[in-house]
């Protein structure tokens, strides 16, 4: 069977099983509530009376916004009183520090001038790296990651010229085509005829099913 026949199946008896259960509701007179007319009204009525005692609600929300309140003004006055005793040990930390580059002078000690060469060094070394990846921070390394390939440029876009393009048209012949379906499991003109055959007709209106059903 098509797909089209199981859904209308389907739309058939679920309508049937509606026509079911609009039969097994029940009387309304049954109901315990005052009003009676249908289901909403009582629900309604139901709600009501379950409101009326929203005012302990409302007094208990009250006092949790009072506690919340007072919660919040502890915690702002401790977060004031520890960042000002960090920015007065930054302060304290920062003075020593001047007074002890002011107290010391590095001129014509050899030792300062090997220092000074060796980080003028380190810095050319380091701003060439940069933050490249340890196993990406030679030339040798960089050269096997292409592969040694001198004419690694040319490689690429010759490769890249045999990939589907989605920024614009490109044609290829039948062994590509059906090389593509294969490869992203594709389906081809036959597929699509012999799926529409097994869905059938896709402008079946199923309301009008359903309804019937209930009829």
């Amino acid at each position: 069977m098509s797909l089209v026949t199981n859904i209308t199946a389907l739309a058939t008896r679920i309508g049937a099983e509606f026509k079911t259960v609009y039969g097994t509701i029940g009387s309304l007179s049954a109901l315990d509530t005052t009003d009676k007319s249908d289901i909403v009204s009582a629900i309604n009525e139901a709600l009501s009376t379950a409101e009326n005692g929203g005012a302990a609600l409302s007094t208990h929300e009250a006092l949790t916004t009072n506690v919340h309140g007072i919660a919040d003004t502890a915690l702002l006055s401790t977060k004031s009183y520890a960042d000002t005793a960090a920015d007065a040990a930054e302060s304290a930390a920062n003075t020593y520090s001047d007074g002890l580059a002011s107290n010391y002078d590095p001129a014509g000690s050899a030792a300062s001038a090997e220092t000074n060469a060796k980080a003028y060094a380190d810095t050319a070394v380091s701003n060439l790296v940069d933050t490249a990846p340890s196993a990406l921070n030679t030339l040798n390394e960089l050269a096997a990651a292409l592969g040694d390939d001198a004419s690694f440029s040319t490689t690429i876009s010759t490769s890249l010229g045999n990939r589907v393009r989605v920024d614009a048209e490109q044609t290829f012949n039948t062994t590509q085509q059906a090389q593509g379906r294969y490869n992203i499991s594709a389906a081809s003109s036959a597929d699509l005829s012999a799926l529409s055959t097994a869905v059938g007709d896709t402008t079946t209106n199923y309301v009008t099913t359903f309804e019937a059903a209930l009829a």
